[in-house]
């Protein structure tokens, strides 16, 4: 009984303690927060005045990158890339890295007067230099990803991974000294929905269904069936025999019985895996490489996995079944015509383009996470510059050559062998950080015939106002710290219920906002209202091929590129040629221009705005440890 007590109390101290943090971070932001007569915690966010919505925006980003960077390890991190390192040619640090804002006016004043032997295009010589783990920049010594990881804290939101693939790259300046760097970017594992997106590409099944009505494609009858059955051959069903479920070879139609066991065993296994939090049990290594087949079984023959192999089994032999019962003694030219008349039919076809987009949503299109000039080439609109480099052919030929031999892990774990899926990458989609218009991405685009393309198409960010819902929900984790995160993940582990939520790759998408939901809920608090953090973002999307709908839904055997993939270091070359007579060879002829390149000096003190300025440590605000 005492200990019953003791446990209570400390269920209640840690309880209080993620309570409070999560009080104080969305307070720090602007939030009203109130107690309603039933003693919980309302949480309002701040609304947006129209006339200075950005400016708001941004103190609620910074507020939130502050407190990052109040961390220890942080403020170690960002004071030891200013320190630098010493080498056989000199000593190093960040600052050589950044371009002194005055000599490159110095430079532009002399090009413009004649006065210099060099053009303004001679100032500037962008090229791309990809981010490896282990790789250090030939100049410097400095490690790449740090270099890149430094200016990124120099952003107005908070640094964060993300989950999945993430490629960084770096733009560098090859016509100064040390190759200072333009801008920084990375393209990342796309969001699995994101209805925009989808209904530009083309490939949502609503969409489909209402073009095939229109125009009848008697192809989606056999592309329909290929594809369940290629998910059903992607399954490990061994000990689904064992066990007497499923017979060795699956007949054209599947009894209900047996549809039911499948979801029985599926609920069975999966609240087994929660009880369990066999984490450590499921995790394969994170590229997937030298995992050898046994593991793979063993993977597949987890908790997690069989529930996963068994709930999707369930489902793709019921939509099997809808599709076989539609398509018997129908014509050929009829079968679609047939599946579609009925409700039943089309709720089974949208769920095989559901299918076929999870196939390749993760490998073959990317989101473009990270993508910005580092100072002083933001005067020179250089976020147009990364833009569109991380849509050119380099770009397309290092995700290929990354990724093109490496398995995926959830497809792996779910087949109980190596899958590799093709890493074509055909579409970049992103969002403006604000939410706002006009940004980087409006009317940034480059001739495809410049990389040997047609001359009349180009690749395009296009803002995607024409399709419904073209900004995200505004639902996040940012809003709170990581303390907070770890009070309320410390909290949720002493529930009753245990942490539901283990971060194990393949248990589901975003185990922080997973997290984050059910601790808020089991603090009594509205998980609905505080995930809100209410800033929207606008959606960009980028094709970079002309099929990209009939490729990634597998209708077409390969994506037809709008531009040539051979020579891609020259097409980069191009593409910032394009970039400079477009956009950078105008603003360098403007007077603001040059007052704002000369606020950027290297020399003591320096004052220059690739400089990540750290806050104060504030002891005023409010900080809870956690025992």
């Amino acid at each position: 009984m005492i200990a019953d007590v003791q446990k209570l109390k400390k269920k209640d101290k840690l309880g209080l303690i993620a309570s409070a943090s999560v009080i104080a971070d969305l307070v720090d932001q602007g939030w009203l927060i109130k107690i309603s007569r039933n003693e919980r915690i309302i949480a309002h966010r701040p609304s947006d005045d129209d006339e200075e919505v950005r400016a708001h925006k941004r103190r609620r980003y910074l507020a939130a990158r502050d407190a990052q960077l109040r961390q220890p390890a942080t403020r170690e991190f960002i004071n030891r890339m200013e320190r630098g390192v010493l080498t056989s040619t000199g000593r190093y640090s960040i600052f050589s890295l950044m371009r002194d804002g005055r000599h490159l006016q110095f430079e532009i004043a002399g090009a413009l007067s004649g006065t210099s032997e060099k053009t303004l295009a001679d100032l500037v010589r962008p090229y791309i230099q990809f981010v490896q783990s282990t790789s250090n920049c030939a100049i410097t010594g400095l490690p790449l990803q740090d270099i890149w990881r430094y200016f990124r804290h120099t952003w107005t939101n908070p640094y964060e991974s993300v989950p999945g693939r993430s490629m960084l790259f770096l733009v560098r300046d090859g016509a100064a000294p040390n190759h200072p760097v333009m801008g920084i970017g990375a393209i990342s594992s796309a969001a699995v929905q994101l209805d925009a997106r989808d209904r530009f590409i083309g490939w949502l099944g609503e969409d489909i269904i209402a073009d095939c009505q229109q125009n009848p494609n008697p192809e989606y009858a056999d592309w329909a069936l290929a594809t369940i059955d290629k998910a059903l051959k992607a399954i490990y069903r061994q000990d689904f025999l064992e066990k007497g479920i499923l017979p060795a070879k699956l007949p054209k139609h599947i009894p209900q019985s047996v549809i039911a066991k499948l979801q029985k065993l599926a609920a069975k296994a999966r609240d087994e895996h929660y009880a369990r939090a066999e984490a450590t049990h499921n995790k394969a290594k994170s590229d997937g490489l030298g995992v050898k087949a046994a593991d793979w079984q063993r993977y597949a023959r987890s908790l997690l996995f069989t529930s996963k192999r068994a709930r999707e089994l369930a489902a793709l032999l019921d939509t099997r079944n809808t599709l076989q019962a539609a398509f018997n003694g129908a014509a050929n030219t009829k079968r679609l015509e047939v599946l579609l008349a009925s409700g039943a039919g089309r709720a089974a076809f949208s769920k095989v383009v559901r299918l076929a987009r999870s196939m390749t949503v993760g490998t073959e299109i990317a989101d473009l996470t990270v993508c910005g000039a580092v100072p002083p080439y933001n005067a020179l609109l250089g976020g147009k510059l990364v833009a569109m480099l991380a849509a050119s052919p380099e770009v397309v030929l290092e995700y290929r050559r990354r990724y093109q031999s490496l398995p995926s892990i959830i497809a792996s774990s779910m087949a109980g062998r190596a899958i590799v899926r093709p890493a074509n990458l055909v579409f970049i989609g992103t969002t403006s950080l604000y939410g706002e218009r006009p940004n980087q991405y409006d009317r940034t685009s480059y001739p495809c015939g410049v990389v040997g393309g047609s001359e009349g198409d180009s690749v395009r960010y296009r803002y995607l106002t024409s399709y419904e819902r073209n900004r995200t929900s505004g639902v996040g984790t940012f809003q709170f710290g990581r303390d907070t995160k770890a009070a309320i993940e410390k909290y949720l582990s002493s529930t009753t219920n245990g942490r539901r939520v283990n971060n194990v790759f393949g248990e589901g998408t975003s185990p922080k906002l997973r997290s984050l939901r059910d601790g808020l809920d089991a603090l009594g608090m509205s998980s609905d209202e505080m995930l809100q953090h209410g800033i929207e973002k606008v959606v960009y999307g980028a094709a970079l091929v002309s099929n990209s709908a009939r490729y990634l839904l597998r209708l077409d055997d390969m994506p037809h590129y709008l531009f040539s993939l051979d020579e891609a270091q020259a097409s980069t070359a191009r593409i910032a040629r394009h970039w400079f007579e477009r956009w950078a060879s105008s603003r360098m002829e403007r007077i603001d221009t040059g007052q704002r390149l000369l606020a950027h000096t290297l020399v003591r003190p320096i004052r220059h705005g690739a400089r990540v300025l750290l806050p104060s440590d504030d002891m005023d605000q409010l900080s809870f440890r956690i025992e």
